[in-house]
């Protein structure tokens, strides 16, 4: 091999290639880890399935939503839905249609816009208005959540606020403060080296 021919086809390779695809796998394989760490809180408050858990999802969703683009996070999301159907990717162990009926499916369908919102506009600005924006995009998973279970899953919206909303809002602020800090701190300590 003659000298330099390494250096030529180095410069032939575009590092950024793969780059998107990688992100979007990054982003559904990230859900996937969220969706399977999950933390149980008892049994005293009311939820859905009758225990109270949290899980990590909505984190990861917000995290890969501040670091990466818009249709990046969009198309992870979209992916990790798609995952669904074919292998147990959700909390619980329900795979296939069924998932996509029951009671937790209108969370689901809001990951994508939420993360694609959260992309788009929560970016860039002071550590208070990305706070915002995390919040505003578990406000979208929530809104989503709580009218499919009174809409589809004809549950009285009394309950479904209770169950499907409010239990779940301060998960969504602890969970939305962790992403920002990991973002700003990210930003300050990581990108900007």
């Amino acid at each position: 091999m003659k000298k330099g021919m390494l250096s030529v086809n180095c410069a032939r390779m575009q590092p950024n290639k793969y780059r998107p695809l990688l992100l979007i796998i990054l982003t559904a394989g990230s859900m996937v880890i969220g969706a399977k760490v999950h933390f149980n809180l008892g049994g005293s408050g009311e939820s859905i399935e009758g225990s109270l858990y949290i899980t990590l999802q909505t984190f990861f969703l917000c995290l890969t939503a501040l670091f990466f683009r818009p249709g990046e996070v969009f198309l992870g999301q979209v992916l990790y839905l798609i995952s669904g159907f074919f292998v147990p990717v959700f909390a619980g162990e329900s795979i296939g249609m069924a998932v996509f009926k029951d009671d937790s499916a209108g969370y689901l369908y809001a990951f994508p816009l939420a993360a694609y919102v959260l992309s788009s506009y929560g970016k860039g600005g002071d550590w208070f208005s990305t706070l915002s924006w995390t919040i505003m995009a578990h406000f979208i998973i929530l809104l989503s959540g709580y009218l499919w279970l009174t809409l589809y899953s004809e549950m009285d919206s009394d309950r479904a606020l209770i169950a499907g909303f409010l239990t779940l809002l301060p998960g969504a602020f602890v969970k939305g403060g962790a992403a920002t800090l990991c973002y700003v701190l990210g930003e300050k300590y990581i990108r900007k080296k």
